[in-house]
């Protein structure tokens, strides 16, 4: 921080329940809190108190969590951070089942297009397809303590061949 009084350089750490405590400012609690947002506050309440300061917040050390991932073969759980977005939590998902598919009714990948990221009581539809083709950001977001990612089988997909710009195969969906 840069104020009248000189450089004052303060390494602070963030609880296990979310709060950072800045000598002369006090206790923020910035829990649950997008790391812009959290930021934002900091800066907010040290202006408070050094109305002429520039603050600078440099981040060190991000905060790692788990979340819940399930709907392919079986559940589990996955080491994210506040900056992970859903496609880097299911890169790593399995890309086939031990499932039997004796009906071939839907194949055994797991869909990119029928994610659904539960938040609280929210259910987010998640695009990977859309995504990568639009870069669309808001149909890949960022991952938050407490979030759970359902996967689902792709039960429809067509192939596309001749004179096309991306010919393969591709999941139908509504």
């Amino acid at each position: 921080m840069l104020s009248s009084d000189g450089i004052i350089t303060l390494p602070l750490k963030i609880s296990p329940t979310g709060n950072v405590l800045i000598p002369a400012v006090g206790v923020i609690s910035i829990d649950k809190m997008i790391l812009h947002d959290a930021f934002d506050k900091i800066r907010k309440r040290c202006l408070e108190k050094y109305s002429s300061a520039k603050i600078n917040l440099t981040l060190v050390n991000i905060r790692k969590f788990r979340i819940q991932i399930y709907g392919e073969e079986e559940s589990h759980f996955k080491r994210v951070s506040s900056i992970s977005r859903v496609s880097d939590a299911i890169g790593s998902a399995q890309r086939g089942g031990k499932i039997s598919n004796k009906d071939y009714r839907w194949s055994n990948k797991i869909s990119k297009r029928n994610i659904f990221l539960h938040r609280g009581d929210d259910i987010i539809h998640v695009d990977l397809v859309r995504f990568e083709l639009l870069g669309d950001k808001d149909l890949n977001p960022y991952l938050r303590e407490d979030d759970i990612i359902e996967l689902s089988y792709i039960l429809h997909d067509y192939r596309i061949i001749g004179g096309v710009r991306r010919p393969g195969n591709y999941e139908w969906v509504e």
